[in-house]
Parts: C-alpha cells; structure tokens; sequence
C-alpha cells in the first residue's frame, strides 16, 4: 500500500510511493481505476509531486454533483441544499491552494470557490480535487453514466439517492460523505449533511444501497 500521508486515500486516481528517502514514484489511473494506458511509474522529488497535482489552467469535468447557496461558499462537506452543478459540467480551474479550488462553469463570469474543511477530513487538497473534478466527462459516451442503470442515471441527473443505487451511482448522485463520519468508504454506513444541522445516513450492503435514515 502506498503511505497515507502522501496517499490519504485510495479512492483517488494518483498514488504515490517512496523510491528512496529522497525520491518518489507516481501511479496514475483512469476512470475505470486502470493504470493509464502507456504510464508507467515516474520517479521524481516532493517537489515535483506537488507541481503534478496542481491542476491550474486545467479544463475538466465536475465528478459528482456539487451543490451551493453561494458561488464563494461551496464547502467540502457538499451540503445538499441551494443549486447544484450537474455531474459532467465542463469547467475550468483557476486557483488552487491554501485549502480552496476556485473554479469557473464554462459560459458563466462568476467563478466558484471550494472551501476545504480539513478539521472534517481525512484527505488532501489533491485528492479532494480528485474527487469533484476529471479531466475526461463522466457523462460523455463511453464514461462511467452510461454503466449505471436508467433509474440510476435519472436519480443522477435529480441529485437524489434511492434504494438499489450502486456505490458509485450514489458517490456521482451525492458526492462523497465527509471523513470525519465515514472514514473509511468500505464500511456500510456512510454519512451525509443535508445542511449545517441536518444529515442523512445511507446504508449500504454488498455495494449496494439498502436504506436511508434521516435522524
């Protein structure tokens, strides 16, 4: 396994190993959690895999839904209220760094800042960003929407969670639960905020989802 203070999770698309004391070595992976095809691990310093990570400049793909109230205040925890920005929006990042992502939806002036609520977390900045955002679209021919079910991909589209939705049907449809709930994605319960004093709790069995609570 790679170490977790360089890979806090392995949900995301790029892991990173120890060569040496001095050095590192770099996987990444596609969508489909393959290794990239004509990758192979690149050795390079700390440094380096920070300048990697950085995704400045690029143009990509919302992952999942992300909801927001206001443009400047979307936080990590993706509360699940106000307007949401559909999986497979094209849009462009523009900041990067000091716990936030700014972003702008392609054909809109205002840009979007993602605050990352580390005290809520488990992971990085970098993985976080792995999470939301892709640089191929989820919802194109050929991406992971068109695996999912018909009633999955209307679920999707709705931004709502229903009983039989696949693991990954439910991470596209709601984003990912917060680490401080969920540490851990294989155990069957999986925590999220609806709003600041709401959540909702899904249950999952056999990578399926069984239930939701509402406590």
């Amino acid at each position: 396994y790679p170490p977790s203070h360089k890979t806090p999770s392995l949900e995301g698309n790029r892991w990173t190993y120890w060569d040496d004391r001095r050095s590192v070595l770099v996987v990444e992976f596609d969508d489909q959690g393959k290794v990239k095809t004509g990758s192979v691990p690149k050795e390079c310093s700390e440094e380096d895999v920070v300048a990697v990570a950085s995704p400045v400049g690029k143009q990509c793909y919302t992952r999942v839904n992300i909801w927001y109230e206001e443009r400047d205040k979307i936080y990590s925890i993706n509360y699940h209220k106000g307007v949401m920005i559909p999986a497979g929006t094209r849009v462009s990042v523009s900041g990067f760094g000091n716990d936030m992502i700014r972003f702008s939806v392609e054909g809109e002036k205002e840009s979007n800042v993602v605050e990352h609520l580390t005290k809520y977390s488990n992971i990085t900045l970098e993985e976080l960003y792995e999470r939301l955002f892709s640089e191929t679209n989820p919802t194109a021919a050929g991406g992971e929407f068109g695996s999912f079910t018909k009633e999955e991909q209307n679920n999707i589209r709705k931004g709502v969670l229903d009983r039989g939705m696949s693991k990954r049907a439910v991470l596209m449809a709601y984003g990912y639960p917060p680490g401080h709930r969920t540490p851990d994605l294989d155990y069957h319960i999986w925590t999220f905020w609806q709003s600041r004093g709401q959540r909702m709790v899904a249950y999952l069995r056999k990578d399926r989802l069984i239930a939701l609570d509402y406590p």
